[in-house]
């Protein structure tokens, strides 16, 4: 019974990769051929806007719990700084 429980558990749970990497390192390009591949909708937390660091984290936060079941998404280029890890 648990065993079905966590297929179906994991089968339920959109899937939400995050791609990290330095300045002109390619995050995008990788965005989006994962993007691409999968059928996944794709957030650029790039273009996120707030004031500061928490209001950012916020609206992404904002814009994740939105994701529908199943879903797959890729976020670019988000944690920007240590204050948003």
């Amino acid at each position: 019974m648990a065993e079905v429980y966590l297929k179906v558990k994991k089968a339920l749970r959109p899937e939400i990769t995050f791609i990290i990497g330095q300045p002109a390192s390619g995050k995008t390009t990788l965005a989006n051929f994962l993007v691409k591949c999968s059928n996944a909708q794709l957030v650029d937390a790039g273009k996120i806007h707030g004031k500061d660091d928490e209001q950012r984290v916020k609206e992404l936060t904002r814009v994740l719990d939105r994701v529908r079941v199943g879903q797959k998404v890729v976020v670019e280029d988000f944690p920007a700084n240590e204050n948003q890890a």
